[in-house]
């Protein structure tokens, strides 16, 4: 007859089981984007873009204003790249039955990891901006995280767009906000912004999951685009819902990542289109997870999911924000 488990052991497997059921709880009731008078912190007089007061702001709407007469795109719009474009995706993607990137192997696994330790260097990371000012391409502005600095380089030699690309190793959607950075890049790119934030919402400093910051984070995501409006097209990028490569040695932390990453999708997802209408979400995520060799720790890009991570973009912003938005028609 077995013995029964100690009363410790017992409670701590309890409180497993209820923190699971509290995050998958929270995954599918998404958590709905706070009105301008809910949230105190937002003071669209402080920060607002109207008028863009700089040399970019008459010029940049009169280049890169919406185009009369586009057609509407509906949810289930797919292009030729296996990516999915047009609204909130709730099922598995439609994806090219062939294999994007060929097998991870440990060699390039190295070099990417390196190399992003080198780009972001010693804590406290610092933001970064470049500009590849020598393309004759639509203007492009990029907000993100790591994994935009993980791109530097491909924006700098891509002769179709011109990007102007604000990242910091670890940034999140209220660090963006309340440095600045978000109104920066409106100002800098008046056109097009690509929103590249999310995936360190759900991750304390350490990297441990934080169930409890998520939705402290995400509430700036309102002042974030009531702050972008001005903006003709303004385009999220899903977070990859995965395990974070903890998968094997840690199921309950891997499982977690990926419930809170699902929250941070649904809550792009769930964005009121009626208040923010040039606001737009690409599907990254349902396209990496047809083709997880593209990262090499769930999140982070391989040397080709560098490349493929450009491509994505490019034809992302075709898709909603009109031809001129890139160049690109591969």
């Amino acid at each position: 007859m077995k013995k029964p488990l100690p009363s410790a052991t017992r409670k701590r497997a309890g409180g497993t089981v209820l923190l699971l059921l509290v995050l998958f709880a929270s995954a599918v009731s998404p958590a709905s984007s706070p009105s301008r008078d809910q949230d105190p912190r937002h003071d669209p007089g402080a920060h607002g873009l109207s008028g863009f007061a700089s040399p970019f702001g008459v010029a940049g709407f009169l280049a890169f204003g919406r185009r009369d007469g586009e057609p509407a795109r509906g949810p289930d719009q797919f292009d030729d790249h296996g990516a999915v474009f047009g609204g909130p995706v709730r099922s598995t993607a439609k994806v090219e039955p062939e294999e994007i990137a060929p097998g991870l192997d440990l060699e390039a696994k190295n070099e990417a990891m390196l190399k992003l330790m080198a780009d972001c260097g010693p804590l406290p990371p610092k933001p970064h901006t470049i500009a590849n000012a020598a393309s004759v391409g639509p203007l492009v502005g990029v907000i993100g995280d790591s994994i935009t600095r993980q791109m530097d380089e491909a924006r700098l030699r891509d002769v179709s767009t011109r990007w102007v690309a604000y990242s910091k190793c670890g940034e999140t959607t209220d660090g963006a906000y309340l440095s600045g950075a978000v109104y920066r890049i409106g100002v800098a790119a008046p056109g097009r912004v690509v929103l590249a934030l999310g995936a360190n919402d759900f991750v304390q400093t350490d990297q441990q999951p934080d169930p409890r910051g998520v939705d402290g984070r995400l509430a700036y995501l309102e002042s974030v685009l009531t702050l972008l409006d001005p903006v003709p097209c303004t385009l999220a990028l899903t977070v990859p819902e995965t395990g974070r490569g903890h998968e094997a040695d840690d199921p309950v932390k891997a499982l977690t990542y990926a419930v809170l990453a699902h929250k941070v999708n649904e809550f792009f997802n769930h964005v009121d289109r009626a208040r923010h209408p040039h606001f737009h979400v690409a599907d990254w995520a349902a396209f990496v997870k047809a083709h997880p060799n593209l990262l090499y720790d769930g999140v982070h890009l391989t040397p080709a999911g560098v490349q493929e991570r450009l491509r994505f973009e490019r034809k992302a912003l075709r898709t909603y924000c009109g031809p001129s938005a890139s160049a690109d028609s591969k």
